[in-house]
């Protein structure tokens, strides 16, 4: 009886290490690595631009993509609970012009974006930090990509020394050339590249 205790003590043990990943002192291990799915996305558009060559943004032209960031030690296991944060070009809280790239967690886990609660990169929004889940060491989020104009941006995430980017962009397989109408304002407009 007294050696099935032990064996139970120990296997518990190496269940928390396996399972945890991060020591005591929530230092990831020297080997970690950041996952992010999609690792890049690109999308090909027909860009509106107006008679001064400006992009006509239209916040109401975007595709939702559902982001799947990781941690992972070097074997491959996934790190729970490891502290990520999460930055994007062109978003709210990095761009003065029209945020083209918008962040998303999705708090309910619906798997879809709830656009009034779940905005992590708006303009009074520092950046996203936050966690991967405790027994499966990801984090499902979503990057809203405006179509109105073409440019190319990054996702960045790091967990503590751990790095990772993601390529966006946005390619103009065409243009096409129309007048200004009313409801497109100066700050909507974005210079073509």
């Amino acid at each position: 009886m007294k050696y099935q205790n032990k064996s139970i003590a120990f296997f518990t043990l190496i269940a928390s290490v396996t399972l945890f990943g991060c020591d005591s002192s929530g230092q990831l291990p020297s080997d970690a690595e950041v996952r992010i799915s999609p690792e890049s996305h690109s999308i090909d558009i027909v860009q509106v631009t107006n008679s001064n060559g400006g992009c006509a943004f239209n916040p109401n032209d975007y595709v939702d993509t559902p982001l799947l960031i990781s941690v992972h030690d070097g074997d491959g296991m996934p790190i729970g609970e490891a502290d990520v944060s999460v930055t994007i070009d062109y978003s709210g809280n990095t761009f003065l012009g029209p945020p083209v790239l918008a962040l998303y967690e999705d708090l309910n886990s619906n798997g879809v974006v709830d656009a009034e609660t779940e905005l992590v990169s708006g303009r009074d929004d520092n950046g996203y930090i936050g966690e991967t889940r405790k027994y499966s060491g990801d984090k499902h989020m979503f990057l809203r990509i405006n179509l109105s104009c073409s440019y190319m941006g990054n996702v960045h995430i790091r967990s503590q020394f751990a790095y990772k980017q993601m390529n966006v962009a946005v390619n103009a397989t065409r243009t096409i050339t129309v007048q200004p109408t009313e409801t497109t304002t100066e700050a909507e407009t974005m210079t073509a590249q």
